[in-house]
C-alpha cells in the first residue's frame, strides 16, 4: 500500500487502519470487473497484474489505457456518485485491492496529502479521458456522415446505372423500328409530323403533364379501349407511353384515320421508344445533378479547400447538413425551414459550425424517433437577424427534457442515451465552439413536447459589438433596473419566509423599508411583514407590479405562467435562480425580466 502514489503521506498509524478496512479479490483474465453504467462503491488497487480501461462509443470499444500495478482505478465515479463511466476488464489474471466509498471518504478527512493526490489523478484522467474520447466523438460522427453519403449516392448513381443499362435495349428496338419506317417510306410524306412527334416526346420526358393517379388511370384504360377498337397490338403497353406525351382521344383519331393499323402502330411504337429515350436522358441527368450537389455539399461541409475563418452563408450550411443527414432524416420526418432570406454572411469557421449543425440536428432526429412511424415527427430550422447577431433554432417536437438534467447537457461525458449509444461530448464540442471559438451563447430551452436549441452567433467574431439578446436578459445593464425598481410599488413574494435569518424574509423586508409594499405568497404562514400572505399569486386582490421569487429554479416556469396571468410588469428571480425558458416566456409576453441578481443589493447600488 506505501508504494501506492495516494498513501505515500499517510502516517504510520492511518496505513495501518486503512489495510484493516480493505479486502482483496482475484480475477481471471477476461473477466469484467465492471461495467459502463454500473453503479459505483468500490474503487479498485491493482496489486499484480494488468487491467483494460475500455469505453464504448457508437457501438464499439474504445481502449482508453491499461494500469498496471499501483495503480487505482474506480476513484471518479466513487466521488462523483454516479454511474462508472467506462468498462474495466482483466487483461490478465489480476489481484486488486477493494477500497469501499465510507473508506475513501475516511482517508480524505485524515490525509490532506491524500486529497491532494486525489485531485490531481482525476484531473490528469479527465483530461485525457475527455480528448481521447472528442477525437474518437469525431471519428464517430464522421463514420455516421460516411455511411449516409455511401446510402445518398448510391441511388443516383443506381439510377444512372439502370438508365444506361435500359437505353442499350431502347436504342436496339429503335434501330428496328426506324429501319421499318424508312422500309414503309413514312418518313418521305410525313417529315413534319415525325419532327413533331419527336419535339412532343422531348418536351413531355422533361415537362410530363400533371395527373392524380386516378386521373391517370382514366386516361390510360380510355386510351387502351381506343387502341383496341382499332385492332392495334401491344394496346396496354402504348396506352401508358400515348397518356404520358398528353394525348387526346381526339388526336387519336386524327392519327389513326390518316394511316393504316400497320404503319401506324410502327408510328405509335416508334414514338413510344423515342420518348422513352428522352425520359432515360432525364433520369440520367437529375441522377448526375444529385450526385454533384451531394459532392459539393460534402466538400462545402468540410471547407477542405478553405482557410479556416471565411465569410460563412449560414443556410447553405445548414441545408448542406440537412443533405448530407438526408439518410437518417426520410421515412416519417418533416424538416419546416423558416429562413430570414436577407441574412448577411458572417465571419465564423466554417467546418466547426458544421459540425454544430450536425450535433443539433442529429439529436434531433433521435429525439422525434417514436414518433417517426406516425408521421408526426418534426424538426424546425429558423434563422433571423438581430441587430448584430444571427439567431438559429432547431426545433423538435420529440418528448422535451427532464427538467431535472437540463442543466447537465452540456457537461462533458453526460448523456442519457444508452452506454456505446452516445459520448456525452457533442454538446459540450458545440459550446465549445459557439461560446469559446466563436463569442456567440448556445441555450437549450424545453418544455413537454418540444425542445429548441437557440445559436446566437456575432456577424464578426473578430469584432463583436453589443450584447446579444439572451444577455439582455442574464445580464440586463443598470438602466433597465434602473425602470423596473423606479416603476415598481406592489410586490409579490414567492416562497416567503417567516424565518429571519433567511433571505427570503430579509431581503422582502429591506424593500418593505424603502416604501414598497410587499405580499408573501407562502402556505407556511398566515402574515408576512405585517400584511396578509396568500396560497397563490391569483388569490393577491390587489395588482401586482413585480414578482420576487424564491423558488427553486425548476418551480419558475409555473410561477411565470400565473404572473401573465396576473398580468405582472416584471419577474425578479433573486440571485442564485436561473431559469432561460421561463425568462423567454415571460418577455415573449412582454414582461421584463431580471434573472440571478439580489434585488436589495441592486437597490442599494442603484438608488
Amino acid at each position: 500500500m506505501r508504494d501506492v502514489s495516494l498513501f505515500k503521506g499517510l502516517a504510520e498509524e492511518d496505513l495501518v487502519k486503512l489495510c484493516n478496512m480493505v479486502h482483496e479479490e482475484h480475477y481471471k483474465k477476461g473477466t469484467t470487473i465492471f461495467n459502463e453504467g454500473d453503479g459505483s462503491d468500490t474503487a479498485y488497487i491493482i496489486k499484480s497484474g494488468q487491467l483494460e480501461i475500455l469505453k464504448s462509443s457508437k457501438g464499439s470499444p474504445i481502449l482508453l489505457a491499461i494500469r498496471e500495478k499501483g495503480d487505482f482505478i474506480g476513484e471518479v465515479s466513487l466521488f462523483q456518485e454516479s454511474q462508472r463511466t467506462a468498462t474495466v476488464k482483466a487483461r490478465t489474471d489480476v489481484s486488486v485491492i477493494c477500497v469501499k466509498k465510507e473508506v475513501m471518504n475516511n482517508l480524505i478527512s485524515i490525509s490532506p496529502s491524500a486529497a491532494k493526490s486525489m485531485f490531481y489523478t482525476i484531473l490528469a484522467r479527465w483530461h485525457s479521458t475527455e480528448a481521447l474520447l472528442k477525437q474518437t466523438d469525431k471519428m464517430a460522427q464522421l463514420g455516421t456522415l460516411s455511411a449516409g453519403l455511401a446510402h445518398e449516392l448510391n441511388n443516383p448513381i443506381s439510377a444512372i446505372a439502370n438508365a444506361s443499362s435500359s437505353l442499350g435495349k431502347i436504342m436496339d428496338q429503335f434501330l428496328d423500328l426506324q429501319f421499318q419506317i424508312d422500309k414503309l417510306d413514312l418518313v418521305v410524306n410525313n417529315l413534319d409530323l415525325f419532327v413533331e412527334l419527336k419535339e412532343r416526346a422531348k418536351l413531355k420526358a422533361h415537362q410530363p403533364p400533371e395527373f392524380t393517379s386516378i386521373e391517370r388511370s382514366d386516361i390510360e384504360y380510355e386510351i387502351e379501349e381506343f387502341l383496341e377498337e382499332k385492332n392495334i397490338d401491344n394496346s396496354w403497353l402504348l396506352a401508358s407511353s400515348l397518356a404520358s406525351l398528353d394525348f387526346s382521344i381526339e388526336e387519336l383519331v386524327i392519327l389513326t384515320d390518316k394511316f393504316s393499323v400497320e404503319n401506324i402502330t410502327v408510328i405509335f411504337n416508334w414514338v413510344d421508344k423515342v420518348f422513352t429515350i428522352f425520359s432515360l436522358q432525364v433520369d440520367v441527368a437529375t441522377a448526375a445533378e444529385r450526385s454533384s450537389a451531394i459532392v459539393n455539399a460534402l466538400k462545402e461541409y468540410s471547407y477542405l479547400d478553405q482557410a479556416p475563418l471565411q465569410s460563412i452563408d449560414i443556410h447553405k450550411g445548414l441545408n448542406n447538413t440537412l443533405l448530407i443527414l438526408q439518410s437518417k432524416l426520410k421515412s416519417g420526418i418533416t424538416v419546416i425551414k423558416s429562413y430570414n432570406e436577407n441574412l448577411p454572411l458572417i465571419k465564423a469557421y466554417g467546418g466547426d459550425l458544421n459540425q454544430v449543425w450536425t450535433n443539433l440536428i442529429d439529436n434531433a432526429i433521435d429525439a422525434v424517433e417514436n414518433k417517426r412511424g406516425l408521421n408526426e415527427a418534426e424538426i424546425t430550422i429558423k434563422t433571423s437577424l438581430h441587430l448584430d447577431w444571427l439567431l438559429i433554432e432547431i426545433e423538435d417536437n420529440g418528448s422535451g427534457i427532464p427538467a431535472e438534467i437540463k442543466e447537465k447537457i452540456f457537461n462533458p461525458f453526460f448523456t442519457t442515451k444508452a452506454p456505446g449509444k452516445g459520448t456525452g461530448l457533442g454538446l459540450d464540442i458545440s459550446y465549445q465552439i459557439i461560446v469559446e471559438k466563436h463569442k456567440g451563447h448556445i441555450k437549450a430551452y424545453s418544455k413537454e413536447g418540444s425542445t429548441s436549441f437557440k445559436v446566437f452567433l456575432p456577424l464578426n467574431i473578430e469584432n463583436v459589438h453589443g450584447r446579444s439578446p439572451i444577455e439582455d436578459f442574464i445580464i440586463p445593464d443598470d438602466e433597465d433596473l434602473l425602470i423596473i425598481l423606479q416603476e415598481t410599488k406592489n410586490i409579490a413574494v414567492v416562497k416567503s419566509s417567516s424565518q429571519v435569518e433567511n433571505p427570503a424574509n430579509n431581503v422582502p423586508a429591506y424593500l418593505k423599508s424603502q416604501g414598497y409594499l410587499i405580499i408573501g405568497i407562502s402556505s407556511d404562514h398566515d402574515t408576512f411583514l405585517e400584511e396578509k400572505t396568500y396560497s397563490t399569486l391569483e388569490d393577491i386582490p390587489i395588482p401586482i407590479d413585480l414578482v420576487l421569487i424564491f423558488e427553486p429554479s425548476s418551480k419558475v416556469n409555473d410561477i411565470v405562467k400565473d404572473a401573465i396571468k396576473k398580468q405582472t410588469s416584471s419577474i425578479w428571480m433573486q440571485e442564485g435562480i436561473i431559469n432561460e425558458d421561463a425568462a423567454e416566456l415571460a418577455l415573449d409576453n412582454g414582461l421584463k425580466v431580471v434573472m440571478d441578481h439580489c434585488m436589495r443589493a441592486t437597490h442599494r447600488r442603484l438608488i
